[in-house]
């Protein structure tokens, strides 16, 4: 990824085994940082199955409206296909998992 490609060339550029090229930069940034406004947000999604004290409980809207979306294995209203949830279950919901996961990736 572009990411990734970037953070070797700083890691060049930055022990000197490179010179810094703005071009290149500005071509490897596709957009400006989210968090240039001074705000960062950083969605983190729950089970519907939470362990608790060992204990798995189940946790889920009662009603069963059409809008909804009610995919297998998932809670309801998450839709396996968005960035986020994807993340979230390679990640186990774990949420202080899913924040670090982000984070890095921003």
């Amino acid at each position: 990824s572009k990411s990734m490609i970037l953070a070797g060339y700083k890691h060049l550029t930055g022990g000197g085994a490179a010179p810094r090229r703005a071009f290149i930069e500005d071509h490897l940034v596709s957009k400006a940082p989210r968090s240039h406004s001074g705000v960062l947000v950083v969605t983190v999604f729950t089970s519907a199955f939470p362990d608790v004290d060992g204990k798995k409980q189940t946790f889920s809207c009662q009603w069963n409206c059409y809008y909804c979306p009610n995919e297998p294995g998932q809670p309801r209203s998450y839709l396996l296909n968005e960035p986020g949830v994807r993340r979230a279950n390679r990640l186990d919901f774990d949420p202080v998992r899913q924040f670090d996961d982000r984070v890095r990736a921003l």
